[in-house]
């Protein structure tokens, strides 16, 4: 097994949603849940989700605000209301900016547990409902 560290973040390694959460954690944001933001609506006999995702941080290249940060991500009408914020995560991981700047990320230097962050995910959404 190859234990050496490379250059940039997998955001197909796990679910959408999770690689976000990660993806987010990476960056070293602090606000919670992450500056993502899942708007969600019934439409018809389905759900479809709108994502944003907000960073404060800047890009170590160009000292500039991240391209996508701010920017809404539709997915497509799905079943149920999970199903449809997969879909939201899944037009944001697979966005040719993000994966970019997924790309020039360092190495982590330790593995985040994916388990450990949806937890984190559900919890912080818990409070906000409250």
């Amino acid at each position: 097994m190859d234990f050496t560290r490379s250059r940039g973040f997998d955001l197909s390694a796990h679910a959408a949603r999770v690689s976000l959460l990660n993806f987010m954690q990476r960056l070293k944001h602090d606000e919670n849940p992450y500056g993502i933001h899942y708007d969600t609506l019934q439409i018809g006999l389905g759900w479809q989700s709108t994502v944003t995702v907000t960073c404060e941080a800047v890009d170590g290249q160009s000292g500039c605000q991240y391209e996508w940060s701010g920017k809404s991500f539709r997915g497509e009408v799905a079943p149920n209301k999970a199903g449809a914020e997969d879909s939201a995560a899944s037009c944001f991981v697979n966005d040719p900016q993000v994966q970019a700047t997924a790309a020039g990320l360092e190495p982590a230097k330790r593995r985040v547990d994916a388990c450990h962050s949806q937890w984190n995910m559900e919890k912080s959404r818990k409070k906000q409902r409250q």
